[in-house]
């Protein structure tokens, strides 16, 4: 994917972040050297009113960094929030990319754009083998199993494989309505007829559509 052009608010916010940095390095830099400079004397008593003065006003040197140091921090903060925008919206365009289904090398249907097919019936599946229901149960394992032999058949186009994976859906989906259940079915019969190079969808369907049809009460 092409990134989007860096405009001026991205290389300004870049730019304060780094002076900020620096501002902060070069107070800590000083805050450093006035407390080697406050240390030297501590605790140096043989002039108690000279080196009292002199503590004071290196204390206060070391205090006066502070205000640089949260400057520092601010300028760099500013910088930061000229740039998240347009890093966020990165992230998302890397996320929502606007694609339609693809094929990977396996030969699986998945879809870029959040449409997944796929991902839907195993969802679907999912919510059947959480089923107090034994026949759900049953069902999501048949189901489970050709959904995987449709993925994995590398006869069957993009389409085929989407439009069988619908029906595997439905069948997920279908409850107690046998009248679902039986045209999607029928539809993946009739698929097999006019798909007779994919054997493995084939061999899947000659399988377990029929025991499909037994927890729907159905003969087909």
């Amino acid at each position: 994917m092409d990134e989007k052009p860096r405009g001026l608010a991205y290389y300004l916010g870049r730019s304060l972040q780094v002076i900020g940095f620096i501002v902060c390095f070069l107070a800590m830099f000083k805050f450093a050297a006035f407390f080697v400079e406050f240390a030297k004397y501590f605790g140096d008593f043989s002039n108690f009113e000279q080196q009292f003065e002199q503590q004071a006003r290196k204390f206060s040197e070391m205090a006066s960094v502070f205000p640089q140091f949260l400057i520092g921090i601010a300028i760099a903060g500013v910088g930061s929030a000229l740039t998240y925008e347009r890093d966020a919206s990165l992230r998302a365009g890397r996320t929502n990319i606007n694609a339609k289904n693809i094929i990977n090398a396996g030969g699986h249907v998945s879809n870029i754009a959040g449409d997944d097919i796929s991902g839907q019936v195993m969802n679907s599946i999912t919510q059947l083998h959480v089923s107090r229901n034994p026949d759900a149960r049953q069902l999501a394992d048949l189901l489970y199993q050709l959904q995987t032999a449709i993925k994995a058949d590398r006869s069957l186009g993009t389409v085929d494989k989407t439009d069988a994976l619908e029906q595997v859906k439905a069948l997920s989906q279908a409850g107690k309505d046998s009248q679902i259940a039986k045209t999607a079915i029928r539809t993946l019969k009739s698929m097999t007829t006019e798909l007779p190079t994919a054997v493995t969808f084939l061999e899947a369907c000659n399988k377990l559509l029929p025991m499909i049809s037994g927890l729907f009460g159905l003969r087909i």
